[in-house]
């Protein structure tokens, strides 16, 4: 039985909730992310966002060649330093 986008990011993040309630997993460390079956689509937790504060609204979507599809946070930007620092001409 094939899942739609909503029902997989319903379950990543009863899956998010449950590795945060059991200590399995703190702050903003770790990945989070699941194929959409049938697509070619990837479901991602952004870095800067703990398991703990995943939600079906800042789940993101690439699709298998890394391009952002779904999601209002710009995959490999929010909280990137390496990013950040090219795009604000600091020079770091």
């Amino acid at each position: 039985m094939s899942q739609t986008v909503q029902q997989v990011k319903r379950d990543m993040v009863a899956c998010a909730k449950r590795a945060y309630s059991v200590g399995l997993q703190t702050g903003n460390g770790g990945n989070l992310s699941s194929r959409v079956d049938g697509t070619d689509q990837i479901l991602i937790k952004p870095s800067g966002y703990s398991v703990g504060e995943c939600t079906t609204d800042n789940l993101i979507a690439v699709n298998l060649a890394g391009k952002q599809i779904i999601g209002r946070i710009l995959y490999a930007q929010k909280n990137n330093s390496a990013w950040n620092a090219g795009h604000q001409g600091s020079g770091i």
